[in-house]
């Protein structure tokens, strides 16, 4: 397949999935976003690096533009080995994509915008990319940090209720926005969107089961 026949015209969503020093690269909203869960336990959602395709803008090209805006560094794409993808429905099938380089992740997802929350359910379509990030992260103006953490953490992350400060102990490393407040270490990090679906290839078997970090090509 070609990416230019993938996606609605305006419902495009483009994103990297950043690594750095052989570790996953997220960000993080502000403590406003955090979400009570069953049991009353805050959740802050993980988020992946990325944003919506401009008007006429090739996939690769919104991806590397978000994808330096949103870290401050030097964002390099490279090609999957396989790329996957992931429909409104949860169903997960291995694609053949022509374009160069080829993106690990397609998916189509559900949503509300949120300017009309009780407006019908749309869907958006992404594209995601893995990433080199060299340098030191800093992270855009609409992410309170940005975080790396290894791939065992964020499988973890996923499987049981995990705070900011589980993950720095176990690891993981935070790069603050200074213009936003510092983010409350007791918050549940939860997986969310791309950070979501990478978690959902990973389940049915496919990508990492037999690719790790330490197989691809870091900087």
């Amino acid at each position: 397949m070609r990416l230019r026949d993938f996606g609605a015209v305006d419902q495009r969503f483009a994103g990297i999935i950043g690594l750095r020093q052989n570790r996953l690269l997220f960000s993080l909203p502000d403590s406003s976003y955090a979400q009570v869960l069953e049991g009353g336990t805050k959740a802050l959602p993980l988020w992946g690096i990325g944003g919506m395709c401009a008007p006429g803008e090739a996939w690769q090209d919104a991806a590397q533009r978000h994808g330096a805006a949103d870290t401050g560094c030097e964002v390099r794409l490279f090609s999957s080995r396989e790329t996957y993808y992931l429909n409104v429905k949860s169903d997960i099938f291995a694609v053949d994509v022509e374009d160069v380089p080829a993106p690990a992740l397609l998916y189509a997802a559900a949503y509300r915008p949120p300017d009309n929350p009780y407006g019908d359910l749309e869907t958006v379509y992404g594209v995601e990319y893995f990433a080199h990030v060299r340098g030191t992260p800093r992270p855009g103006v609409d992410a309170a940090a940005l975080i790396a953490l290894g791939q065992p953490l964020l499988v973890a992350a996923a499987q049981q209720p995990l705070t900011l400060d589980n993950l720095l102990q176990a690891g993981a490393e935070v790069f603050g926005n200074p213009g936003h407040s510092p983010l409350d270490p007791t918050l549940v990090i939860a997986p969310r969107g791309s950070p979501h679906f990478m978690l959902q290839v990973l389940d049915a078997g496919h990508w990492w089961q037999t690719l790790t970090l330490a197989d691809l090509p870091l900087l």
